[in-house]
């Protein structure tokens, strides 16, 4: 209607409004990424020369590792991996409360004393 250039509208108008739309998507899916290659090594279905989180639990299913009383091997990396999905939900928060305003908290203002 004002005669913008598309450029413009999309530099401009929409992507500093879906910014937060976009990184939060792209959060999403990182953190299903990791964990469907992590749950497909784990089933053996993955490259099983290279070394990831699922291939460490899958060796240490294979190995009897809880049975043998190594809980660490199985522990450490489900834990990474558990750790890594909470810290990219909470980034994605982290912006989609950056970006959203009714997300942000609410300061009460202090009322002035007057002497």
């Amino acid at each position: 209607m004002r005669g913008e250039r598309t450029s413009y509208i999309i530099l401009v108008e929409i992507i500093p409004t879906m910014t937060s739309l976009i990184v939060a998507s792209f959060l999403g899916l990182s953190v299903f990424v990791v964990g469907f290659a992590a749950g497909l090594q784990f089933l053996g279905l993955g490259n099983s020369t290279e070394i990831t989180w699922g291939t460490m639990l899958y060796y240490a299913q294979q190995g009897g590792a809880l049975e043998a009383g190594n809980a660490l091997w199985a522990l450490a990396p489900g834990a990474a991996v558990a750790l890594m999905g909470a810290g990219f939900a909470l980034v994605n928060y982290a912006f989609d409360e950056i970006g959203n305003p009714a997300l942000r908290p609410v300061r009460k203002r202090r009322a002035r004393t007057t002497a």
